[in-house]
Formats: structure tokens, C-alpha cells, sequence
């Protein structure tokens, strides 16, 4: 990465609104993070994972009548992208329990409620770069985990716990003393 924190970091933002994409660009772009991919629907994004590993994926959980979460499942088992890892950040204008339920299932790592202020969003990054929450993986669930907070199906499979490293481009920043 040849720009330092945060102007290196890159983000997809999927979003079929194409103003809440702009401004959303807009906003973050004037805390410093420049690169901002946007994607208006599910083939996009894939498209924009499977070029280039992003940093943080940005999605709206609505998208394509939920067909996103199906995405973010697959992206979790491996078989979309590189990196099932990645951090992803869901973003929901009507949520309900049963809708935060299957968001968080899909193995997200945080629900972001519309509208939103950009430095919440901003927080949120930060909040991941500094301590991300081991991954649960099982056959049924892959994500942050939430076994304390939410009743998955993996209480009768065997879970392992992975550490998942703190990023390259938190690292890096860290180095340069450049992060918060």
C-alpha cells in the first residue's frame, strides 16, 4: 500500500442507493479514507472481492431481497474471495430481532442501523484494527463469536476459536504511529 493510514485502506461499499453510496464516500473521504470501491449489487461486489481484497466490506443487509447475507456466508466458507476473514459491516434501515438474528448469523462483525453519522462507521473501524473478536467456526456458522450473546445452531457441533491477527494495514499504521 503505497499511501499511509487511513487513505490506504480499502473499503467496499455495497449499496443499491447510489446517493447514500456518494455520500457515504464523501463523508469518509473527509476523515481520510480514499479508497472507497462502490458496488450497487451482489454481482459487482463479488466482482470487486475477487479483484482485489479489500480491507472492510460494507454492505446493505436489504440488498437484493437479502441475497446478501447468502453472500456473506459463502464469503465466510471460503468460496467467494480470498479472505474469509474479511471484515464486513452490515448496514439495515428496519431492523427487528428476527432480522438482527439472521444478520448477525451470516457472520457479520457489526449491524449498523440507517441512518448513521460516517464517524460512527469511522469508530467501527477502529474498533475492529484495535480488537476484533475471535472467529467461532463450525459446519453451520463462521463469524465473530457471539455464542454469549445470541442461540446459534453450533451449540451441538464443536466450535474452534481462531485469533484472527489484527490487519496489515493496522499494523503498519500502528508502526508509524499514525493510528488513534
Amino acid at each position: 500500500m503505497a499511501r499511509d493510514y487511513p487513505g490506504n485502506i480499502d473499503i467496499v461499499y455495497a449499496e443499491p442507493d447510489r446517493s447514500l453510496r456518494n455520500d457515504l464516500r464523501t463523508a469518509i473521504g473527509n476523515t481520510g479514507y480514499r479508497g472507497v470501491r462502490e458496488t450497487a449489487n451482489i454481482g459487482a461486489t463479488d466482482g470487486a472481492i475477487r479483484l482485489s481484497t479489500p480491507d472492510v466490506l460494507i454492505f446493505d443487509s436489504d440488498m437484493e431481497d437479502g441475497k446478501m447475507l447468502s453472500f456473506i456466508k459463502q464469503l465466510r466458507h471460503n468460496k467467494i474471495g480470498k479472505n474469509p476473514f474479511l471484515s464486513a459491516i452490515a448496514t439495515c434501515a428496519k431492523p427487528d430481532q428476527k432480522k438482527i438474528e439472521r444478520i448477525a448469523d451470516c457472520g457479520i462483525d457489526y449491524v449498523m442501523v440507517k441512518p448513521f453519522a460516517p464517524a460512527q462507521l469511522v469508530q467501527r473501524f477502529e474498533r475492529i484494527a484495535k480488537a476484533r473478536k475471535p472467529f467461532a467456526v463450525s459446519s453451520s456458522y463462521i463469524g465473530p463469536d457471539r455464542r454469549d450473546l445470541l442461540k446459534f445452531s453450533t451449540d451441538d457441533e464443536e466450535v474452534t476459536l481462531i485469533e484472527v491477527s489484527k490487519y496489515d494495514w493496522y499494523e503498519s499504521a500502528r508502526r508509524a504511529d499514525r493510528f488513534l
